[in-house]
Parts: structure tokens; C-alpha cells; sequence
């Protein structure tokens, strides 16, 4: 496979998993009736198949290429693997959360961060980074991704509990959103 193949390649499983992900619905908390927006199953599958093959390419390149290159071979598919369980790790963890009164963003980079609708002071979609920068009056940013599924009712509901000035920039970046495919 052409590196321009392998290219298009992953820019079509990225572009089916951004619109299965605008497809996902929030989960409802039984307990807290909370909406939680997390990564549809298809993208914890393909991290899941990543990190195997990952795994599996370092275990196999480290005992097949010379003697004198395993140490440099194992160190860098190493990290390629490690790489790939981080982005598992991200993928199983990442949760955002709502409910009448407050947003709950959860990575296990940098924990639980807990903000009431009203404080809630910016909105903007980073196409290069693929996530929504939201931010708050207390310098609280959170960052969910866009492969996130539920992020249009999460948007439906900060338009609905949150200032209203932030509608402008809600629907602008809805619409960066929408444009990416």
C-alpha cells in the first residue's frame, strides 16, 4: 500500500467514525438521569484493533530484524504500542456528562472538571485538533473530541441552560463541525 493509499485510507475510517459518532446518542445515567456523551463502540474497536496490531508489529519486528537493531526496533514500536494504550485508555475513559444543573468532563489526563451551565463563556471548533474548545469564566477549558458521540444533544442542551449570548458561537461551530464531512 502507497503511503497516499494508507492516507485516504485512514481519512475514510476517520470520516465514518466522525459520522457514526454524530449518530451516537447520550447515554441516560439510571441513577442520576445525567446524559453521557462517550466514544461509540466502533471507535473504542478500532483503537482496540490498533494497539493489537501495534502490539503484535513490535513483538514481531523486535525479534526479526539483526541482532544489532533490536534494541532501536523494540524501543520505537515500543512507544508506537504505548501510544496506541494511551489512545485506548483515552478512548474507554472520556466522558462528558449533564444534567439540569451542571457539565461533567471526565479524561484520565486530567481528571474531573465540573461546571454549572451558566458559567460557560466560549465555544469554538478546532478543525486541525478535532475537538470543541469550551470554555468558562474560572479559565476551566474542557475539550471534547469530535469523535465523542452525543455532542449535538450536549450543544442542544448548553443552548438550552446556558447563557444565550454563546447561541452564535454554538451554531458556528456546529457548522465547522458539520463542514469536515
Amino acid at each position: 500500500m502507497t503511503v497516499d493509499a494508507g492516507g485516504h485510507a485512514a481519512g475514510v475510517v476517520i470520516q465514518w467514525l466522525v459520522g457514526k459518532a454524530r449518530r451516537t446518542p447520550p447515554v441516560v445515567d439510571s441513577l442520576t438521569n445525567a446524559k453521557i456523551a462517550r466514544y461509540p463502540r466502533s471507535t473504542r474497536a478500532v483503537a482496540w484493533v490498533l494497539f493489537g496490531l501495534c502490539a503484535a508489529g513490535a513483538l514481531l519486528l523486535t525479534y526479526k530484524v539483526p541482532l544489532g537493531m533490536r534494541l532501536a526496533t523494540g524501543i520505537w514500536t515500543g512507544a508506537m504500542a504505548l501510544a496506541m494504550g494511551a489512545m485506548v485508555l483515552d478512548f474507554a475513559r472520556v466522558s462528558l456528562s449533564w444534567t439540569e444543573s451542571q457539565v461533567v468532563f471526565f479524561s484520565p489526563w486530567r481528571g474531573q472538571r465540573s461546571l454549572r451551565w451558566e458559567e460557560f463563556t466560549g465555544i469554538k471548533f478546532s478543525g486541525s485538533m478535532g475537538w470543541f474548545v469550551v470554555s468558562s469564566r474560572d479559565a476551566v477549558t474542557i475539550r471534547p473530541s469530535m469523535m465523542l458521540g452525543g455532542l449535538t444533544e450536549f450543544f442542544a442542551a448548553l443552548k438550552a441552560h446556558g447563557r444565550s449570548s454563546l447561541h452564535p458561537e454554538i451554531n458556528l461551530a456546529l457548522e465547522q463541525w458539520a463542514s469536515r464531512g
